[in-house]
């Protein structure tokens, strides 16, 4: 797939990766891989600039691939040929559109309502998976987004990727915000990406328990569940399907939550005083810098 994508003329600030914006290949596969197994599946990329990631999710096997763009239709058109030319490399018809000129914050209060209304005889019957990389959301685009998300029926597992430091760039502001709904969400990845421009981002992968689900479904939310276990929980209205299951976990197993999630946070802090250090230092450093090239 991406050797198609290659073939095809990139466009404004392509750097020999993709648009700007766009993910490399190897943070698009990581992403991707997040959200378990593609087949049978119908994938949502919202944000899709020229199709990349659509590609590559078609490629892994992914039954259609819908896309939602803000920008103008040379980007579908672009999109319906590399389409035509993967489906000819690998022999088989694909079930993929790209619908340009699409602001999200126009569409319905659920993404399923997205998917019907923008796409002709959307069916929603079936497992959804959403991707969505935040560059150049506006924060509003990026509420649109999380609450069409909370909303639907039928969308199981969602990756966000964005800059950590910005409007939910955190686990926890996308957790919060599906509390104030009143929707149940587990944090199932957290990964790092980079970007074709060489930004550095994170890979936020949820799932959202549905009523039905499997045990194992209800093994994730118990990790999230003790790793915020200091706050208000976020899916305190998931009823008694999800409060049986936090009845039957082992004390064993909660201990070997807790410690996974205790030192995964203290991994994030020594990222951060580790960026703080090499800024200070770059600092430093230009000080000592202006004050040699003073000196007679």
């Amino acid at each position: 797939a991406m050797s198609v994508f290659a073939k095809f003329k990139p466009g404004l600030g392509h750097d020999g990766r993709g648009l700007y914006g766009t993910l490399t290949d190897a943070s698009m596969l990581r992403m991707l891989g997040g959200l378990g197994p593609l087949t049978g599946t119908t994938h949502v990329d919202i944000g899709a600039a020229d199709g990349k990631v659509m590609l590559g999710a078609l490629a892994l096997g992914a039954d259609r691939s819908l896309g939602i763009e803000l920008a103008g239709p040379a980007l579908g058109e672009k999109f319906s040929a590399m389409r035509a030319k993967l489906s000819t490399s690998l022999d088989r018809d694909l079930n993929a559109t790209l619908l340009c000129e699409t602001d999200v914050a126009d569409l319905g209060p659920s993404l399923d309502d997205w998917l019907r209304d923008a796409f002709d005889a959307f069916d929603t019957d079936g497992d959804v998976k959403v991707t969505a990389v935040w560059h150049g959301f506006t924060v509003e685009s990026k509420e649109c987004v999380l609450e069409a998300l909370a909303r639907s029926s039928t969308v199981s597992t969602f990756c966000l990727v964005g800059p950590k430091r910005k409007d939910y760039g955190k686990a926890d502001d996308v957790f919060a915000f599906f509390s104030r709904i009143g929707v149940p969400l587990a944090l199932v990845g957290d990964d790092k990406a980079t970007l074709a421009g060489g930004e550095q981002y994170r890979i936020l992968t949820f799932r959202i328990p549905r009523p039905g689900a499997s045990s194992s479904g209800f093994d994730v939310i118990i990790v999230v569940s003790l790793w915020r276990d200091h706050r208000q929980p976020c899916f305190a209205e998931a009823g008694d399907g999800v409060r049986r299951a936090l009845a039957v976990q082992s004390d064993e197993r909660r201990e070997e939550t807790i410690r996974s999630t205790t030192k995964k946070a203290r991994a994030e802090e020594d990222d951060v005083a580790f960026d703080r250090r090499q800024v200070e230092g770059d600092a430093a450093e230009r000080v000592a810098s202006s004050e040699r090239r003073r000196r007679p």
